[in-house]
This record gives structure tokens, C-alpha cells and sequence, in this order.
């Protein structure tokens, strides 16, 4: 079902009635709201490691009490979030996105939220890591352009795409996350470069994705779930990158060693401008997506928006001087980093209690989860050694944080 973005409305006259009771409460309410968050990453670490960038959401809500969980491991994970639950937050705020060839918390962490039934911000299950296909599918029904294609795993698929394909084509990870293997190389020209690079991808990952290049600009467009209307995502004030010399597309270098270089813009052209954010709603809706995710689009010269992918809990709240793409569309919002949050956190209790009067349960109201203990009482005796340490020291077991 096609959405209605807000488009037409400027972002920082947008606060809905959910956003508004969210900050209500949290900022009125005795004890605090109580946030565990949750991250792959040692925020309180000192020094942090030089080689990452601490993304941290907890200074854009100061008045709630948040608790930094550190998850590690995909099958450890599991076990983490089975022992927060027991801990009675009111939400959890899920930033962890380990793709599936990762050995980092992604899904199963996701998955382990939502068989508890407890609230969270985050991308549901449903929308994590929706193949290159789907997505395709997904533009195909919404009438939304995207880059032909093909996906290939055997030498068979490349001499298909070399075939029917038009150059110069893209070759990239059949199901891409943080640029990887990314290079000025991964643009081809002729077959026997393509031949090259697709049998790089398929050696190193089993399969490529091969699409047509689209010569043009690039931007990007960050959408956040509504709290008050699914249906009508919230769509951010679109950014234009400005490559450094010599690139013309965002690869592994330009993302990670060379991105002081790379700098941004909001897309000037008003048309162009609501044009994006409308395909990027209705493509965040057709993929089911929840909380917030990024869409990246190459518009060609004639104008033409087409639509390369949408990133579900993309990486966010990276420190000012080291923005991130979604960063930098929440820098050209009025009410940034601090209302992104807020709503993330609306949407996620109204999400629970659709889901709870879905299942017959809660009749769509909003209430904190209850907990034995009050919050001034020493938690229940720990029924494991792991717990025991987790009582003890006030850390997480396999947590740093």
C-alpha cells in the first residue's frame, strides 16, 4: 500500500501526539524511564578504541536511565538479551546490525525482542536484511526505477550479464553492508573487467550482485517510522554528496580512510527533493520496515531517481565530526538527533501496542512492563554464575559496558 510521506511539511514542524506523551513522560515520570541499549560497542570505555567511533543516543534523551549492554557474538548475544529481559526495562533501543555473514549481533538479537514480546527501537525481523532481489521486486511494484541487474554465482551469470546488460555495470556484495570490498575498480567497463571483479566478489562472498551504473549524483534519505500512521513514514531532508577529487560513487575508502573528503548538501532542487522522499516512504512501507533505515539513490542526468537500497538500522549517532550519512540528514533538521530519538522511542511503544491488541492482549495501551523489584531494591538472587556476576558488579557477563 503506497504512504503518504510529509514531504510537503517542513521536518521540524512534525511532532506527533506520541512523540509528545514519549517526552512526557519520560521527562515527568518517577523513577525515569528505563532504556537498555543495546550495542556492540564499550561506549563508557576510556580511552575508546582509535580505530571506531562511538555511537552513542543516550546524550539526546539525558533524562531517562539507560543501561549500556555490550552484546557479543551471535550465539552469546542470545543469551545477553535472555538475561536483560529478565530485568524489566520499559524499552530496549537496539543499535547492533551484524549482517548474517558477520559474526556479530544482527537478527538473532532482534528476534530474541520480539519472541519476549518486549518493546524496542530498532528494525524488526521483518525488515532487517531484505535481499537485493526483494528490494528490486518491491520498486518494481511501486513503479520506483532501479538499476537492472543480475545475480551471479557461477561464470555462467557474468557472461549473462556482460550479454544483456548495459556498461559501464557495478559489481558489488550480493547483499552489500559498509561498502564492503567496495573500490574505484568495482565499476567495469568492458567484460574482461567485469569477469575480474565478479569473480573477486564470488570467491570471497559466493555470489555477486551485478547492476547497471547509473552516471549521475548520489544522495541518500533517511525515513523513521511514524509513531501515529505506519502508513506515512517520516522522511528527512534529502542529502546530495560532493565525492572527492577523482570519485564519482561511495566506496570502501571514500566511507572509511578518505571521508574527510567527502562532504554533503541538501538537494536543491525542490522537485527532485519531494520526489525522493516520496519514493523513499512508499519503499520503506512495501519492505516493512520499522523504526528507521536509510535509502540510497543514484539520480541520472536526466533526472531520474534510482533507487540502489534501503539500509535498515543503518549506522547512526556517530560523533559530530564524524557524521554519518544518516547523521548528516538528522544535521539538517531543525530538531536533530534529540526529536530522532524521542520518536524512535514513540514509535516503539505505539509498535508494542498494536502488536500486544493484535494478540488479543493490552487493548492498544501504552504501559511500562512490570517488574517484582522496585527500582530502589536489589535485584532477585541470581539463578546462574553469570547472573551472579551480573548482580555483583552491575555489568553485563561478556559486557564491558
Amino acid at each position: 500500500m503506497a504512504s503518504e510521506c510529509l514531504a510537503d511539511e517542513p521536518r521540524s514542524s512534525v511532532e506527533t501526539s506520541a512523540s509528545a506523551s514519549i517526552r512526557s513522560v519520560s521527562e515527568s515520570s518517577d523513577p525515569p524511564l528505563r532504556i537498555c541499549l543495546l550495542t556492540t560497542q564499550n561506549l563508557d570505555a576510556d580511552p575508546f578504541p582509535e580505530d571506531d567511533w562511538p555511537c552513542d543516543p543516550r546524550p539526546f534523551m539525558p533524562e531517562a536511565e539507560w543501561h549500556v549492554a555490550t552484546l557479543k557474538g551471535k550465539k552469546r548475544s542470545v543469551r545477553q538479551v535472555e538475561r536483560l529481559i529478565k530485568r524489566g526495562f520499559d524499552l530496549f533501543f537496539n543499535i547492533c546490525d551484524g549482517a548474517a555473514d558477520q559474526n556479530i549481533p544482527g537478527i538473532e538479537v532482534i528476534e530474541t525482542l520480539e519472541k519476549h514480546g518486549v518493546p524496542f527501537a530498532g528494525a524488526t525481523s521483518e525488515c532487517y536484511e531484505p535481499t537485493r532481489v526483494e528490494m528490486k521486486e518491491a520498486c518494481a511494484a511501486l513503479g520506483i526505477a532501479t538499476p537492472a541487474y543480475v545475480v551471479a554465482s557461477t561464470p555462467e551469470d557474468v557472461e549473462r550479464a556482460a550479454e544483456t546488460l548495459r556498461f559501464p555495470l557495478f559489481v558489488k556484495h550480493y547483499s552489500s553492508y559498509a561498502s564492503v570490498d567496495l573500490s574505484r575498480r568495482s565499476r567495469v567497463r568492458t567484460p574482461a573487467g567485469l569477469r575480474i571483479q565478479a569473480k573477486k566478489i564470488m570467491s570471497r562472498h559466493g555470489a555477486a550482485l551485478i547492476e547497471e551504473y547509473i552516471d549521475g549524483i548520489e544522495c541518500t534519505v533517511l525515513v523513521a517510522e511514524n509513531p501515529e500512521d505506519p502508513e506515512r513514514p517520516i522522511t528527512y531532508t534529502p542529502a546530495q554528496y560532493e565525492f572527492p577529487k577523482g570519485e564519482e560513487f561511495k566506496h570502501a575508502d571514500v566511507k572509511w580512510v578518505v571521508y574527510e573528503g567527502l562532504k554533503s548538501f541538501p538537494v536543491e532542487d525542490p522537485v527532485l527533493a519531494a520526489r525522493l522522499r516520496d519514493e523513499c516512504a512508499r519503499f520503506f512501507v512495501a519492505l516493512k520496515a520499522a523504526s528507521f533505515g536509510r535509502c540510497d539513490l543514484r539520480v541520472s542526468k536526466d533526472g531520474t531517481p534510482y533507487m540502489l537500497e534501503i539500509n535498515a538500522n543503518c549506522g547512526i549517532y556517530y560523533p559530530p565530526a564524524d557524521y554519518g550519512a544518516a547523521d548528516i540528514c538528522l544535521s539538517l533538521d531543525p530538531a536533530g538527533h534529540e526529536g530522532f530519538t524521542r520518536q524512535l522511542v514513540a514509535a516503539a511503544f505505539a509498535r508494542h501496542a498494536r502488536n500486544e491488541a493484535d494478540r488479543g492482549a493490552g487493548a492498544g495501551t501504552i504501559e511500562r512492563p512490570v517488574t517484582e523489584t522496585p527500582l530502589t531494591k536489589s535485584p532477585p538472587k541470581p539463578s546462574t554464575c553469570e547472573e551472579a556476576v551480573e548482580s555483583a558488579t552491575g555489568v553485563d557477563h561478556d559486557s564491558t559496558a
